[in-house]
């Protein structure tokens, strides 16, 4: 891992610290060795529906098995990054469900999440064609919070910021 990755997430993390804190439910789950925390990359309008409870299901679509695919997990944090900006929320991740794309699979998640992901729009589905893997999250509690900036530069849509076992040292209240 690059040093400028290090420093980036180091202090989103301990930026985030100080914002979770203030939020009882998630200053509890920060403490936990158990959970693990991420960071999301989103797009409007889907960062607004979350913020404001119409998009209750976060879907990531993918070629490759990359995180969050088998990393997030019932409990988990989620720190919600504007797309070229703040982050502005977070959320825990309820259920997760993850699937190996196939023609059945793709039905099940069409019928069973559209209305759930806010994905009414063909070119939702069109743009996610090549994706072999998916993995959907539940969206929990979702709160606004002050901007953290985050000086992130690459192109991942989703960071794992802290792994799980590692929180509670980098997090104690």
């Amino acid at each position: 891992m690059k040093d400028s990755e290090v420093d980036w997430k180091s202090n989103v993390l301990e930026d985030a610290k100080v914002a979770l804190g203030r939020l009882p439910k998630y200053s509890k789950l920060v403490n936990r060795s158990s959970t693990t925390i991420h960071l999301g990359i989103f797009t409007e309008p889907y960062l607004d529906y979350i913020l404001e409870g119409k998009k209750t299901v976060e879907a990531r679509f993918s070629a490759v098995k990359c995180a969050p695919y088998k990393r997030a997990n019932t409990g988990d944090i989620l720190l919600l990054k504007k797309t070229g900006g703040p982050i502005v929320g977070v959320c825990k991740i309820g259920r997760v469900w993850t699937y190996n794309l196939e023609p059945v699979s793709w039905n099940e998640i069409k019928s069973s999440f559209t209305d759930m992901l806010c994905a009414h729009d063909p070119e939702f589905w069109d743009s996610r064609n090549k994706a072999a893997y998916a993995t959907l999250m539940k969206v929990a509690e979702p709160v606004e919070i002050p901007p953290i900036e985050c000086k992130k530069r690459d192109r991942r849509g989703w960071v794992i910021l802290s792994p799980r076992g590692i929180a509670q040292e980098r997090f104690s209240f």
